[in-house]
């Protein structure tokens, strides 16, 4: 596997923004390299210290948030975290993608907002 290839995860074409992470065949797979859960909860919490970090600028903490969107996805996608923690997450994305105007998470060819309702959908089961 060539973690170094780069793999469109989601896109905006109007506003001509590609989303990328390193090539994995499914999002589970990155669950057992690059992605583990330690180095989740560690890429995780150095985007929240650039989010407080860049509070005083808008325009700065935009694209920091938006940077972190693939890692966002990740952790959503592998379930990492809480029930809570997971819903933050989720809501965290969904304000992003929407800022950004994000239409299309692309690996499933589905809308940002049905992957939001899916994985909000998801989480309820797991709460049950």
């Amino acid at each position: 596997m060539n973690l170094c290839k780069p793999v469109c995860i989601a896109e905006n074409k109007k506003a001509n923004v590609v989303i990328v992470a390193g090539e994995y065949r499914r999002p589970l797979d990155a669950g057992d390299t690059w992605m583990r859960e330690e180095l989740f909860r560690q890429y995780e919490n150095l985007f929240e210290d650039a989010v407080f970090l860049t509070e005083g600028d808008r325009e700065v903490q935009f694209r920091v948030k938006t940077a972190a969107l693939p890692i966002y996805y990740a952790g959503i996608v592998l379930g990492y975290g809480g029930p809570e923690e997971r819903f933050r997450r989720i809501a965290r994305f969904a304000e992003q993608a929407r800022r950004t105007g994000l239409v299309m998470v692309e690996e499933w060819k589905i809308t940002v907002d049905k992957f939001v309702t899916d994985a909000v959908a998801e989480l309820g089961t797991c709460m049950e």
